[in-house]
Protein backbone atom coordinates (compact mmCIF):
# COMPACT_ATOMS: atom_id res chain seq x y z
CA UNK A 1 0.00 0.00 0.00
CA UNK A 2 1.42 3.60 -1.22
CA UNK A 3 2.21 6.08 1.81
CA UNK A 4 0.52 9.02 1.48
CA UNK A 5 2.15 12.30 2.90
CA UNK A 6 -0.53 15.00 4.65
CA UNK A 7 0.39 18.68 5.01
CA UNK A 8 -0.25 19.64 7.83
CA UNK A 9 -2.65 22.79 8.17
CA UNK A 10 -0.89 25.80 9.68
CA UNK A 11 -2.35 28.46 11.95
CA UNK A 12 -0.83 31.87 12.16
CA UNK A 13 -1.23 34.14 15.14
CA UNK A 14 -0.25 37.71 15.85
CA UNK A 15 1.03 38.11 19.60
CA UNK A 16 -0.96 34.65 20.77
CA UNK A 17 -4.09 36.24 19.80
CA UNK A 18 -5.28 37.04 16.54
CA UNK A 19 -5.76 34.42 13.73
CA UNK A 20 -4.48 35.24 10.22
CA UNK A 21 -5.08 33.03 7.17
CA UNK A 22 -3.11 30.57 5.33
CA UNK A 23 -2.34 32.57 2.13
CA UNK A 24 -0.42 29.80 0.63
CA UNK A 25 0.53 26.34 2.19
CA UNK A 26 3.29 26.30 -0.08
CA UNK A 27 5.20 29.54 0.93
CA UNK A 28 7.59 29.33 3.36
CA UNK A 29 6.32 31.11 6.82
CA UNK A 30 9.12 33.61 5.97
CA UNK A 31 7.02 34.39 2.48
CA UNK A 32 3.96 34.04 4.38
CA UNK A 33 5.35 37.29 6.64
CA UNK A 34 6.61 39.26 3.91
CA UNK A 35 2.86 38.82 2.04
CA UNK A 36 0.96 39.61 5.25
CA UNK A 37 3.15 42.41 6.16
CA UNK A 38 1.14 44.25 2.60
CA UNK A 39 -2.06 44.56 5.13
CA UNK A 40 -0.46 44.47 8.57
CA UNK A 41 2.30 46.21 8.38
CA UNK A 42 3.32 45.47 12.17
CA UNK A 43 4.43 41.89 10.77
CA UNK A 44 7.36 43.58 9.07
CA UNK A 45 9.04 43.83 11.60
CA UNK A 46 7.70 40.97 14.08
CA UNK A 47 9.74 38.30 15.34
CA UNK A 48 8.63 34.93 13.82
CA UNK A 49 8.20 31.93 16.85
CA UNK A 50 7.61 28.58 15.56
CA UNK A 51 6.41 26.39 14.53
CA UNK A 52 4.35 24.63 17.58
CA UNK A 53 2.14 21.60 17.45
CA UNK A 54 -1.21 21.67 19.06
CA UNK A 55 -3.20 18.95 20.10
CA UNK A 56 -4.86 18.66 16.43
CA UNK A 57 -1.67 18.42 15.08
CA UNK A 58 -1.59 21.76 13.66
CA UNK A 59 1.13 23.60 13.33
CA UNK A 60 1.27 27.11 14.91
CA UNK A 61 3.34 29.82 13.84
CA UNK A 62 3.04 33.49 16.00
CA UNK A 63 4.46 36.72 14.98
CA UNK A 64 5.68 38.55 17.80
CA UNK A 65 5.15 41.98 17.10
CA UNK A 66 7.08 45.56 19.58
CA UNK A 67 5.28 48.10 20.48
CA UNK A 68 7.85 51.10 20.94
CA UNK A 69 8.70 54.59 21.42
CA UNK A 70 10.77 57.06 19.61
CA UNK A 71 13.11 58.76 21.77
Amino acid sequence: MPTTLKRAKRIFTINDDEKLPDPNPSLSAEEVQDLLSINNPELATAKLIGPEINDKGELIYDFQTTVGEKG
